[in-house]
């Protein structure tokens, strides 16, 4: 069967992470994915940037996949006919500039519906639609200070530390890509299409869902810090693992892997909150215990307790993960400039409309003369805008992939 989305055209005028990994999403389940960058390129392109790889870096080749791409330079006025153009021919379009400016180049919502009705219109902003920061800009360590993350851990100084990965950029794109594929099914009944937002504020509080209900006479904190039975060990060998346990049922098999079958009878642990109470006084015994041994030696002891376990990998290690590698989670890519690598896998399976990686990241407008030429411009017509500054005076030839 052909992939799912075969036949849905976006249109991506996103920029940095959250907006291309939305349509990238797409273009794995087979939607014909068309990013329209300015003559400097996605910024992405240049502010992870590598002495190696350049303009093909890392960042840039892992969001923008199975994408074709087009360079119009937009802030002329003469670049509104050949977007409208292409609007008419799509069915998404996907962007995240401040709302002040989709405004004044005429890619606001309202516009464009008014071209395509039937256009499902994405958006991603930092803060909202409305209030006092509407306007402002919005980057994920921003959003993590703002949204309460980078006040859950600190230094003992009182530094505070941020999560190390993108939480509110990599979150969002899986939220709007549901949205999109909700506007779509809402389309297929009513025949028209809408605007579907959500914002990295937005989904930085989602991602934090089990903590952020308040209930006023809950003296409990909100921010309930590392316990014992759910923490890293450094074991003999220098390594670390982790282990989590939750429940009742595995706090004596833990008890009994580690060679402590009095602690599972004892009263003070026989609860989850005794467990927390007495929290460090358990650290205290499992840092001594875990520095026994190696780390694979009791990773073998633990996993054949069925205790929840794993080695805390660092991300070279993930990248040669068995387990991520038969489950294609981490697959590798040939690209014609950069050369072969690895990168994450498609993250969702369907079994019978699989998604697929067809093409590498592009080069910047490597597309443009034949997306252009998709819509009805001519080779004059090309020309001239070549001439004018609308579209690079060279394209990069698209690749056979």
């Amino acid at each position: 069967m052909s992939p799912v989305l075969e036949g849905i055209r976006v249109l991506d005028l996103s920029q940095m992470l959250a907006g291309p990994l939305t349509a990238m999403y797409l273009a794995d389940q087979g939607a014909d994915v068309v990013k329209i960058e300015s003559p400097e390129g996605d910024i992405t392109r240049s502010i992870y940037a590598t002495s190696s790889l350049g303009p093909n870096n890392t960042f840039f080749l892992a969001m923008n996949r199975n994408k074709r791409s087009i360079v119009l330079n937009l802030k002329r006025p003469e670049a509104r006919p050949i977007l409208q153009r292409l609007v008419v021919r799509s069915d998404v379009l996907i962007e995240n500039t401040r709302p002040r400016t989709a405004k004044r180049l005429g890619l606001d919502y309202e516009t464009l519906a008014r071209i395509n009705p039937r256009l499902v219109y994405a958006s991603l902003t930092g803060f909202g639609d409305g209030g006092p920061l509407a306007d402002r800009p919005a980057y994920d360590l921003i959003i993590q200070a703002r949204a309460g993350i980078m006040g859950l851990h600190h230094l003992p100084d009182g530094f505070p530390l941020s999560a190390p990965v993108n939480v509110a950029d990599c979150s969002a794109p899986m939220l709007l890509a549901y949205g999109i594929m909700l506007a779509l099914f809402a389309r297929e009944r009513s025949g028209r299409g809408q605007r579907v937002s959500t914002s990295l504020l937005s989904c930085a509080i989602a991602m934090q869902a089990p903590h952020m209900t308040r209930v006023d006479d809950d003296p409990a904190p909100l921010n309930r810090g590392p316990q014992a039975v759910y923490s890293p060990y450094r074991c003999q060998d220098g390594d670390w693992l982790i282990i989590v346990v939750l429940s009742d049922r595995e706090w004596p098999r833990l008890c009994a892997a580690l060679g402590l079958p009095h602690l599972a009878g004892d009263p003070a642990f026989a609860t989850a909150s005794g467990r927390g109470e007495h929290s460090t006084e358990l650290a205290e015994i499992f840092m001594g215990v875990f520095a026994t041994k190696p780390r694979d030696e009791w990773l073998r002891v633990l996993e054949a307790a069925d205790v929840p376990c794993a080695p805390i990998n660092s991300r070279e290690d993930l990248l040669k993960e068995s387990q991520a590698i038969n489950n294609r989670m981490i697959v590798p890519f040939q690209h014609p400039v950069a050369g072969r690598g690895v990168s994450m896998g498609i993250p969702l399976q369907l079994s019978a409309t699989p998604g697929a990686l067809r093409r590498p990241a592009p080069s910047l407008g490597e597309h443009t003369e034949e997306v252009l030429a998709e819509i009805g411009l001519s080779p004059e017509e090309r020309a001239h805008l070549r001439d004018i500054g609308i579209i690079p005076a060279t394209s990069s030839p698209a690749r056979k992939d």
